[in-house]
């Protein structure tokens, strides 16, 4: 059975309820609701024909983004939600405002994360 829409929607939980709330909580939330805007946003700009390059792009944009949340409370989703990121720039047909404000907001959410993960918070 497909749990991964509970998994993906109790990661957004520290973004809505208080209760849920800490600095590990609140930015992975972030970092997945960055990377739902991301994929979401690919998914729309997709033009047909597709290039044999564009289509391996979305494909692992999609099998990275999708399978760790069809395992739901299982995986940590944050470490491949990092490795979406750069897809921001690979694909192409994206706006270059598109881009980089993905990137933008990419470091930004990558700062707290990294603090959290030399803290030994996320690890």
């Amino acid at each position: 059975m497909f749990r991964g829409l509970d998994g993906w929607f109790a990661r957004l939980k520290p973004l809505v309820n208080a209760r849920y709330r800490n600095a590990k909580g609140f930015v992975t939330a972030l970092q997945t609701l960055l990377c739902a805007a991301l994929v979401i946003t690919l998914l729309i700009r997709v033009r047909r024909p597709v290039s044999p390059w564009r289509a391996l792009i979305l494909l692992y944009v999609f099998v990275f983004w999708t399978a760790p949340i069809a395992l739901a409370g299982s995986v940590s989703l944050y470490r491949s939600e990092a490795l979406l990121l750069p897809a921001a720039l690979l694909v192409p047909s994206l706006p270059r405002r598109a881009q980089v404000a993905f990137v933008v907001a990419s470091v930004a959410v990558s700062v707290p994360m990294a603090r959290l993960f030399f803290a030994g918070i996320l690890v």
